[in-house]
């Protein structure tokens, strides 16, 4: 199928066929008070990155792509229960631009119904995978699982810690984002009957794209507007989150601006929110830290190529994997 198919049709042909099969598998059960929020944050839509990842990585191998279909969903949903999850510790209100979900509902409404979910990935896997099959998506999905709740873990800790470094802030989007969009491609590559060595390669693939999304999203945070990222901007900014761009600016700053950049983030009443935001920015944009970030990501994007040259593989997909990860490596939303 996708040897006929221009790379266009082809990433048209996945997303229509995920979004169906998310149709057809809406989280239907009792007390509804339960599944409703699953369905309507599930509802929200979004980019389906994860998904479509896992489809196109399978779509290297093999052209029936519903093989794929029930690992892909099952990611989705684990992506779903995260979000739900982290708007509450983030204490955002919104979730591409409508209310979160503890809003809508309640929070703990809101822990419940992602804590349902997450139990549904693994029996979704279980009911449409067998074998060896079945063993090796449900160890990458639990290793996933548990890189993003120390990913999550690490960024909250470095709310409160003054001395983060740059190898420590990667290794905490290396398990917060990275791994679960790794996990996606290599589930893709079990799903379609990869080689070991080929799934190890795009894993790692995963890694450096995963990397370098998580900071093209730090960017869009600090410098995106509400209406190009369905969310109020700032949000890392007034969460005190240590980002790359925080972590250079510190190390780049004059003496002056350290000053202010800590002050700033260490006494939340010291100044309206906004006005925090704007000065922030300001630092970020005079250290060159900006720039910094924007070049590591380039960076990251020649890395991941080097880890997804393949020639006994469909070249139709693998230019879909391509235009995918430049696409939202330089996205505005």
């Amino acid at each position: 199928m996708a040897a006929q198919l221009n790379r266009m049709d082809l990433n048209r042909l996945i997303a229509d066929q995920f979004e169906a099969y998310l149709a057809n598998n809406r989280l239907l059960g009792k007390p509804a008070t339960l599944y409703d929020p699953i369905n309507y944050l599930l509802g929200f839509g979004g980019k389906r990155i994860r998904p479509q990842f896992l489809i196109l990585s399978h779509s290297l191998f093999s052209k029936d792509i519903s093989l794929a279909l029930p690992a892909a969903l099952a990611l989705e949903w684990f992506h779903n229960f995260t979000l739900a999850h982290d708007d509450i510790m983030d204490q955002a209100t919104l979730r591409r631009g409508q209310a979160a979900v503890h809003m809508q509902y309640s929070v703990n409404a809101a822990i419940l119904s992602g804590d349902v979910l997450m139990i549904k990935v693994y029996q979704h896997l279980l009911d449409h995978y067998t074998g060896e099959q079945a063993l090796a998506l449900l160890r990458l999905m639990t290793q996933a699982a548990v890189e993003v709740c120390e990913g999550q873990q690490l960024d909250m800790d470095f709310e409160t810690k003054s001395d983060i470094n740059e190898s420590e802030y990667l290794q905490m989007i290396h398990g917060k984002t990275a791994s679960l969009i790794a996990a996606a491609l290599e589930m893709g590559a079990v799903t379609g009957g990869a080689l070991q060595e080929q799934s190890n390669q795009i894993y790692q693939f995963g890694i450096s794209a995963g990397v370098a999304f998580q900071i093209q999203d730090d960017l869009l945070d600090a410098f995106g507007t509400e209406q190009e990222i369905g969310k109020k901007p700032g949000g890392d900014i007034l969460q005190n989150k240590k980002t790359l761009l925080f972590i250079k600016a510190h190390e780049l700053a004059t003496e002056h601006d350290r000053l202010l950049l800590n002050r700033l983030y260490a006494d939340p009443q010291l100044i309206d929110p906004f006005e925090k935001i704007r000065q922030v920015r300001e630092i970020f944009e005079r250290t060159g830290s900006r720039e910094y970030s924007t070049n590591m990501l380039d960076q990251l994007y020649a890395d991941a190529k080097q880890n997804l040259i393949f020639a006994d593989v469909d070249q139709v997909a693998l230019d879909a994997i391509w235009q995918m990860t430049d696409k939202l490596l330089h996205r505005k939303h």
